[in-house]
């Protein structure tokens, strides 16, 4: 605001909610608007005659990042599941037992999804699930991650960028939330394939925190009694749809 008020210009500024966000972490009053941040993005650079294509997000890969479908396990090349197993913070994605209990139940094929970070916890699930399960996570770019997203069947995935990817890629998607909720804006935004939320919203304190970094719970709750049975009847319905 110094800057601004040095330069005597015409200035927009993006209002990011913090006293909405605060109000609802802390006393779960509600003041946040029932708008996406993309929205509210378009709202803030509307003056310059700048409107909403209502086309939804786009995602770019470069030609030279593309995968091929033979690098892909032979058991994944009729279909499979794309479930990105990172999120920026523990608290915004399921456990490693979670997951792994996800894969057993989900009959079908799997790729993992996530960074260098979640190399070995994807190793650990594809080990305790067996070979229906293909762990691509920290072996394969961003773009490479973007591939597999936009070859896959279905996303599942937490709260995190691939999830965003994913909408803009219009894949179907189970997003999974824990310590952080739709109601702040940042779910899959203007996808017209199915789209579940998935959250264990009989826990009254959360959201837990603006960013996924804290848990009100000792034992941090909106993680483990994330609804597992709802992420698998919604695969199975959408697998059988396309």
């Amino acid at each position: 605001m110094r800057v601004k008020r040095a330069l005597k210009v015409l200035d927009f500024s993006f209002n990011k909610l913090n006293w909405q966000k605060w109000l609802l972490v802390n006393f779960g009053i509600n003041r946040m608007p029932a708008v996406h941040i993309v929205d509210r993005y378009m709202d803030c650079i509307r003056p310059f005659g700048i409107e909403n294509d209502n086309k939804g997000l786009d995602f770019f890969m470069p030609r030279e990042d593309d995968m091929n479908v033979p690098d892909i396990p032979a058991t994944h090349q009729q279909g499979y599941i794309a479930m990105v197993i990172g999120a920026a913070h523990w608290r915004k994605k399921p456990r490693q037992e979670q997951f792994i209990t996800l894969c057993k139940k989900l009959d079908v094929p799997i790729i993992l999804l996530g960074g260098p970070g979640e190399k070995s916890e994807g190793e650990a699930i594809a080990t305790a699930v067996g070979s229906k399960v293909w762990n691509a996570a920290g072996s394969t770019s961003l773009n490479g991650s973007a591939w597999l997203v936009r070859e896959s069947r279905l996303v599942i995935t937490p709260d995190t960028g691939m999830m965003h990817i994913a909408a803009a890629l219009k894949k179907p998607i189970i997003s999974l939330w824990a310590a952080t909720i739709p109601g702040f804006g940042m779910y899959p935004y203007q996808n017209e394939a199915l789209n579940e939320m998935v959250e264990a919203a009989h826990l009254n304190k959360r959201p837990c925190s603006k960013l996924g970094t804290k848990c009100k719970y000792s034992t941090c709750r909106c993680l483990d009694e994330l609804p597992l049975d709802q992420v698998i009847e919604a695969a199975g319905t959408i697998w059988h749809l396309k």
